[in-house]
Formats: structure tokens, sequence, C-alpha cells
């Protein structure tokens, strides 16, 4: 299917805007809105990054400096009537998206051709459209609005603005907070003495989890829920007006993200830490959102997102993909001001009922299971099945905001849950998915294809040439979504070759494994340090460090399973990425998305292939429509946290106990006790 036709924007943007000169931005708020408006692709996390579709995500949610991290990805589209409506509520109407040098890539991809479908009681200006996409989690991307003038002005006036980096320092967090009423629940191990202090170095396992440690306690919270990015600057690099990067909300309280993927993720590892208290204030946050008293917060109020409770018997509305820092989240409410990104994923909504068993299994609290098993059955039956299918399945964007795709990434999600909860059902489905996509991109046959088009309900079409996403792999492997060897030791000698150069000097698309340096470090050691990881896709730029440490498990988990000759050489990939992770926790005491410098407007050069600075290049590309900058975040250093419990060092078995794709070996409790669940939920018809 053709590319949607992007209407260009017929105004001039002046170049000093477009480079970020805080002079200009200074001079009017207007101009630092149009300073987001050239080259980048809509992309609604999955489909619709492939589509470039919804222009009016991009055309005001793109209006960011930033890209805010992952997680929740379908695909999403509106008319240009559509488009212009939330422009004009914006003050933008002669603004429209441009594509940006993705473009190539994107014609090649899915067809994103799903209308929104907005309330008709509501403009589209007060949708929190979804900005998914097949990469559904995993930090969903979306773009959000510019800073104000005032933000701007003190980004570029700080010295961590531009060159300035963040020596390393121990960091001191508050002490936890006292925890519910849960007899099961202990105190905190880690903080029963008080805040956890962070060490000056990563040096062992247990120096690097207190590292951890103490950025999760000091992640800023609200509504008990974690935000994405952390205060602490890091600055983007020496290059000027390309290089400065504001706060972790700059555009304010209503627009700083809150991710259900990144606090579930927090949940898992406080689980996986046992610190139990800790992951019970956020699933009990959790619980709020997916139980409604009544139908006043319903918005959109459509039977389509109202969900029996399988082991509840109550309603349950499945969680958006980001709250914000101003509203209180409602239940069933997918709309602005209450979500910064409406869409309701499958992936995201996968790991927040891993992080509730978990939970379950390790405290014995059946009502926390009897929440996952809702959770998983308001993901899985209806609209999203497609087990008529040939390729099986389960679909990636739910109600009310539905997208036809359906992606391995969650696919992955959904079976490893279901192992968990033990639903051979759910298992059998989604690891028939998986299975069918390795080979079906003709463009990359050695490898799994990200997922399919979304032209129809449970569409059967890969599309040719589309990027190969490194969690198609890599969480695959985690979960044993697809145990054939070959087809994963296939999978595995595609990701770990190293992309050579193609066009504009960019990465071809040969390959995942990538070396980057990082040159915006202040601290006295180590100097322009070589750090090794995997970049997003294919199609993308520069290692995520989220990935990487999925990546790491993953191939620990192989060793594991398979035997270490099995893959001979594995070991290289595991230690250098492995000790690249610690490197940056004894750096930065916390993970970063990215170490490449630059900000929002070097990233849209980058992929527009216009000259600026290589070294500064808008941090790291995913290739498919959104970067991620230089902001230590959650969700990475969740992941670290994850992956130093299962593997710390070569000399250590893995602990299978801390893969949130394994059956924890306390069986998950079964029943249906609600003893959890607001009193006054609504009971299902």
């Amino acid at each position: 299917m053709p590319m949607r036709d992007v209407v260009r924007p017929i105004v001039d943007v002046p170049q000093s805007v477009m480079e970020g000169d805080s002079d200009t931005l200074l001079s009017e708020e207007r101009q630092q809105l149009l300073r987001y408006a050239g080259q980048a692709p809509t992309r609604t996390r999955w489909s619709q990054i492939l589509l470039a579709a919804a222009t009016a995500v991009a055309g005001v949610a793109a209006v960011a400096l930033l890209t805010v991290p992952h997680r929740s990805r379908p695909p999403l589209r509106s008319t240009t009537s559509d488009q212009r409506a939330f422009a004009q509520d914006w003050g933008l109407e002669n603004l429209a998206d441009r594509v940006s040098g993705a473009a190539s890539t994107l014609r090649a991809g899915f067809n994103q051709n799903q209308p929104v479908a907005y309330p008709t009681a509501a403009p589209a200006a007060q949708l929190m459209q979804p900005t998914s996409s097949p990469y559904g989690q995993a930090s969903s991307p979306a773009l959000q609005p510019q800073p104000s003038a005032a933000t701007v002005a003190a980004t570029a006036a700080s010295p961590l603005g531009s060159a300035g980096g963040v020596a390393a320092s121990p960091t001191v967090v508050p002490a936890a907070a006292a925890v519910g009423e849960t007899p099961v629940v202990a105190e905190d191990p880690i903080a029963e003495d008080g805040p956890v202090i962070a060490p000056d170095r990563c040096t062992d396992k247990e120096s690097c989890l207190l590292i951890i440690d103490a950025f999760l306690d000091a992640q800023p919270r609200n509504f008990e829920l974690l935000q994405v990015r952390s205060p602490k600057a890091l600055g983007g690099g020496p290059c000027g007006g390309r290089c400065n990067i504001p706060g972790p909300c700059p555009e304010g309280d209503a627009k700083c993200r809150y991710d259900t993927y990144d606090s579930a993720l927090a949940a898992l590892y406080y689980v996986k830490r046992g610190r139990l208290a800790k992951a019970k204030v956020i699933l009990d946050a959790f619980i709020k959102i997916l139980y409604p008293t009544n139908s006043a917060t319903f918005k959109p109020n459509s039977p389509k997102t109202q969900h029996r409770g399988v082991a509840s018997g109550r309603v349950i509305t499945l969680l958006a993909s980001s709250f914000n820092k101003a509203h209180a989240p409602q239940p069933g409410n997918y709309q602005s001001p209450f979500v910064t990104d409406g869409g309701v994923d499958t992936g995201n909504n996968a790991w927040a009922a891993l992080a509730f068993a978990h939970y379950a299994a390790a405290t014995g609290a059946s009502c926390y299971a009897a929440v996952a098993r809702d959770i998983l059955g308001a993901m899985t039956t209806g609209f999203a099945d497609c087990k008529a299918s040939a390729r099986q399945g389960y679909m990636g964007h739910l109600p009310p905001y539905t997208g036809l795709y359906r992606s391995v990434e969650h696919n992955t999600d959904l079976y490893g849950l279901a192992k968990v909860l033990g639903d051979q059902t759910v298992m059998a489905q989604a690891q028939a998915f998986v299975k069918s996509m390795f080979g079906r991109n003709h463009a990359f046959n050695t490898t799994y294809a990200t997922g399919t088009t979304d032209g129809k309900r449970c569409d059967d079409t890969v599309a040719p040439g589309y990027a190969i996403a490194v969690d198609a792999t890599f969480w695959n492997i985690l979960a044993d979504a697809d145990t054939n060897v070959q087809q994963i030791n296939s999978a595995l000698r595609f990701a770990l070759q190293t992309p050579g150069l193609g066009k504009n000097n960019h990465p071809n698309a040969h390959g995942l494994w990538v070396t980057d340096i990082d040159r915006v470090y202040s601290g006295s050691e180590p100097h322009n340090p070589r750090l090794s990881g995997f970049r997003f896709s294919t199609a993308g730029n520069g290692a995520q460090w989220e990935n990487t440490a999925g990546a790491i498990m993953a191939m620990a988990h192989y060793q594991s399973k398979y035997g270490a000759g099995s893959y001979p050489g594995l070991d290289k990939y595991i230690e250098e990425s492995r000790n690249s992770i610690k490197t940056l926790l004894t750096m930065y005491k916390g993970i970063p998305s990215s170490v490449l410098g630059g900000n929002y407007p070097a990233w849209q050069a980058w992929t527009a292939g216009q000259a600026l600075d290589p070294k500064y290049p808008g941090g790291s590309d995913t290739g498919l429509g959104w970067p991620y900058l230089r902001y230590l975040a959650t969700a990475p250093t969740a992941w670290a946290g994850l992956m130093l419990l299962y593997q710390a060092d070569s000399s250590q078995p893995v602990d299978e106990e801390s893969n949130p794709y394994a059956a924890p070996s306390k069986a998950v409790p079964s029943g249906s006790e609600t003893t959890c669940i607001p009193p006054g939920a609504m009971r299902a018809q």
C-alpha cells in the first residue's frame, strides 16, 4: 500500500530555530513549537511509525524537543481535517509534519491505514492519540510539545545544558515510605536502616544493585507511578543549539510522562530484589486504574474498553500507555488531560500483569494473581484474538484506539505471561505467531520479522524490507517463545553483525551490534569510553541500553539452556555489553537511554541526511521515527537491575527466578480472592 501523503508546512521556519538557537527560541513560543515541525515522521509506536500516518500526533505531539521513552506502540492515523483541527488548538494552523530521512524505511513499512476512532463527544484535540508501534513497551515514545521559553532559557544557561556531563558521586535517596497492611509483605530489606546510598563504583553484584536501588528509589513519583526520565541532567554535548537538552518535563506537569511499562519494570525489579513493599505500592496504584467503581470515568464511554475480569468477576479497564503529573489517572479514561498517551498497548499491559503475577508468587497474595489473570483475559479474548488466522497470535493495540497489526514483541510478552500464569491456550497461540515470523521478511530472511501489517483485522501480510527490531530476537530467546535452535542461531548470527556504513555515512541494515563513544561525560575517568550494545532496529543508529540489558539476559539464557558450545564466541558479546552497563552505572549512577549527544533537532538533521557533527547525532535513532536522547531513565535502569540479578558476571550461574518470562519456583496462587481490589469495584454483568 502506498505511503500516505504528508502535508508540508506552508510557513517558513527560521534556520536558527531549527538548529535550536536559544535566543531565537526565546523570542516567541510559537517558534519553539515550530522548531520541532520539520522532518519527524508520524509514528504511533508500531504500526503508525511504519506509515508516518498519524500526522496529528507528530504534528502536535512531535512538537517536543525530546521524544519520550518508549513502550507502547500500535498504529493510528487521522484524517487531514483531524490533523488541522489538532494543530489549530495549538495555534499551529499552518503546521503539518514533514517526512523525515527515515521515509525510505517507512515507505517499505507497514500499511497503517486504520482511522482513529475519535469519540463523537470530544474534538480530536482532546484526545491523546496513542503513539504506538509494534515495539509496544518498551520505552513507548511519543513526541511532546516544546518546553516553555523560560525552560529553554534555563536549559541554555545551565552548564549541563550543553557540554556539561555529570561526574560520579554518591546518591542519597529518601527512606522507603511505610507500606500497606498486607502481612505477607516484610519490611524493606535494603532500606531498613535508612536511605539507600549508592556506592561510588559498580564493582560487584551488590554494589551495582545498590546503585540501581538508589536510582529507582529517587525517581520522582506521582500517584505512586515512576517518572520516565530522571531530573539529573547529563547534557547533550558542546555542539551549541543542537546539543541543548532541557529537563525531563519541559512542557510542564500535564505532559510529564509516567509510563505503565516503566513502572511495571520497576515493580518487577523490586519483586526480584526482595523489596516487596516497594513493588506493592506501584501495583496498588495500577489496581486503582484497572478497576472502576462507576462509569463516570469512562472516556470514551465504550463497551469495548470494559472487560469482564475472568478471575475477579469485576469490570476491568486496561491501562493506558502513559499518565502524567498533573491529573490523577482514572479507570477507563483514555483522553486528555488524564493521560499523556491514551493508547492501550498489549505489551505494556502484559508487563504490568507480569509484575502482578511475580509479586503474587513471591508473597502468596492470590488477589494480585487474580489481577494478572484479569489483565491477560482482557487482552486475549474478543477483539485481539487471531486464532482463526493462519499465523494465530494476538493483535497489538486494543480499543479505544485499535491497531490491527501483530508483532513478535507483543506476542512474546503474552507467551511469557501465559507461561507464568499457566495458560496453555494463550501460550500455544502466541508461540505459533512468533515461530511463523522467522524468515518472513524477504529482505531479512535469516531472522525474525518484526510483525505484520494492519490492512485488515488479523492481517497476515509481512511488509518486505521493514526494519528488524532487536527485541524480536532477544526477548524471544529470553522467553523461549521459539525453541528451534537452528532458527535462533540464524537470528543470533544476524543480530551480532556490526553494520557497515551506508548512505550519508549512516549504518547500513546488516546487523544490530554497535559500539558508541560517550564524548559528553565530564568525569575524570573513563575518558571517551567505548560502550558496546545493541541498536533498536536495522534502520537505527547507536546503542539503546534498555534493549541491550535484555539482550544480555537472553544470551546468558541461551548459553544456560543450550550450552556454551551451541554458539561459540557468544561470551565476548555478553561480557562487552555487560561491562558497558556496569561502566555506565559507575559513571552516571543510573542507565541512560543513549550516550550519544545532540537533541531532537540534531536527530531531525541526522535522519534527513543534513550536515551536522556526527559525534552528536541526536541520541540513539530507533530508525522508526523517534530517537532516545541522553536522559537517565527508569526503564533501562530497571532492566539493568534485572540483568544483574540474572547473572552479574560469567563466574555466576544464571538465576531464572530473575527472568520475568520464566515461571517462578513458587507457583502463582490460584483462586479469585479480591481483597486487594477496591470494595466498590463494578461487578461485570
